[in-house]
């Protein structure tokens, strides 16, 4: 019969257990539970993204069906009905299998309204909140310090989100930083920094590190010279200078304007600057959007810049469908000895394992009493819900080995199945993070995709 052969999937994305920090047990699995249910509901959510039927109805229904103690527990989470950044979008957009770029509202932690953001959702598996962008010279860059501090711009075309924002968006977890940058002879380079953070008021220090890419380190970390922009930098404006260069402000002087930036004894690089051509050489002295490593001079104008930020843990969620002798299927395999009788999922690479199957349909918790029993190591429930079990031997068949803690995508619900109702499972990889409701982040991005989509026509 066909569920003697399993066929998974070449790469596994294990779910992290919410911490719970302090809480009881009813807590954690309350939460759990709340979690899966929002990611069952959402999985049956039309693939076609022109036609989200129900949608609002499987949100209310979910909503309506959660229990007082999970509603409780979602409480102490403090977090908002807004995503933080635009990774949580892409988990969004992943769910609703229509990943695309564009402007956003998120609410990073500590503020009390949104700010309306562009999301790259292309670049490196997307997930990326755009802070700073330049391409066409719409905007004048040429501001006083107040202006840098709260940003200045349009989501839409060429902004920069403003120092609080960042300061904000930066220091709810860790980030990295990715920079585009594009001549006017069409070519793109990129640096990226493994660590990117901006510091508090007054002093909006940087915090870069980690450099790669093909563009160069403008920012010099290796450099220790005085033209490097120091981590731990305060930020200077045109009337405020802090650069550490006596009677010079390298924002506003030194017989040119280099905008608002990093400066330690002024710097090799300047994304602030005015927006100048190749042929404004010859009629301007000062210095254009520049990274002087990008082709060797400070006097080398760019086109175009484009500043962005993730998490530096982002793991794209990726919505998975494995390929069965009868049709879609994926198995949650569980260690029958842990102590919630559940551990991990594993994948294979379409490698045939021999398995003893049931004929019956059985949650994972009777399979892995099921499995136990018969002295096998493993166990595992599938589409259509048919319990596996294997042995030590035949889980090392797989390609990847097994995880070591239970933390499979059905903990906190001994009932739950790992098979999805629609022949879809959604496998999750939450990071460190907190497992937490969608359904009103959900809600929220659905209604402002539709006035986008609206005032688009």
């Amino acid at each position: 019969m066909w569920f003697y052969r399993l066929v998974a999937l070449s790469a596994v994305l294990q779910w992290s257990v919410v911490t719970g920090e302090g809480r009881s047990d009813q807590f954690n699995l309350s939460l759990c539970k709340l979690w899966e249910d929002c990611v069952r509901t959402v999985s049956l959510l039309s693939p076609d993204t022109k036609k989200r039927v129900n949608s609002e109805e499987q949100l209310v229904h979910l909503e309506q069906s959660q229990s007082n103690s999970a509603s409780l527990a979602l409480s102490f989470l403090g977090r908002t009905n807004y995503f933080s950044d635009c990774s949580e979008i892409h988990t969004a957009m992943t769910l609703l299998n229509d990943i695309t770029s564009g402007v956003n509202n998120i609410m990073p932690v500590g503020l009390d309204s949104t700010i309306s953001v562009y999301c790259d959702q292309t670049t490196d598996g997307g997930g990326w909140t755009v802070i700073q962008r330049r391409f066409d010279g719409s905007i004048d860059f040429n501001r006083p310090y107040g202006d840098f501090r709260y940003g200045f711009g349009s989501a839409n075309g060429e902004y920069w989100l403003g120092l609080e924002n960042m300061y904000h968006l930066t220091n709810q977890n860790a980030y990295e930083l990715y920079i585009e940058l594009e001549d006017w002879a069409s070519v793109v380079k990129y640096a990226r920094y493994s660590s990117f953070s901006v510091e508090g008021s007054p002093y909006y220090r940087l915090n870069v590190g980690g450099y790669s890419g093909n563009a160069g380190d403008g920012f010099q970390l290796s450099d220790l010279s005085s033209r490097n922009c120091l981590t731990g930098q305060a930020f200077s404006a045109r009337e405020v200078d802090r650069d550490t260069w006596p009677g010079v402000s390298c924002a506003a002087g030194h017989s040119y304007y280099a905008g608002g930036w990093w400066y330690n004894n002024c710097c090799r690089s300047g994304l602030n600057g005015p927006y100048l051509r190749p042929s404004d050489r010859t009629s301007h002295s000062g210095m254009g959007i520049y990274w002087d490593p990008f082709e060797g001079s400070y006097e080398y104008y760019l086109k175009m810049s484009k500043m962005m930020v993730r998490p530096a843990n982002f793991q794209p969620f990726v919505r998975l469908k494995t390929s069965f002798q009868d049709g879609p299927y994926l198995a949650c395999f569980c260690r029958v000895t842990c102590a919630q009788s559940l551990k991990g999922c594993y994948t294979g690479d379409e490698t045939t394992v021999s398995a003893e199957a049931s004929s019956v349909d059985m949650t994972n918790e009777d399979c892995a009493a099921d499995c136990g029993a018969k002295g096998h190591a493993y166990s595992a429930t599938g589409e259509g819900q048919y319990c596996t079990c294997m042995s030590e031997a035949e889980i090392q068949t797989l390609t990847l080995a097994p995880s070591v803690k239970c933390d499979s995508p059905c903990t906190g619900d001994l009932a739950q199945k790992c098979g999805g109702a629609d022949d879809n499972v959604t496998v999750w990889s939450t990071g460190q993070g907190t497992k937490r409701s969608l359904v009103e982040k959900l809600r929220r991005f659905l209604k402002e995709g539709h006035q986008m989509e609206e005032s688009r026509r």
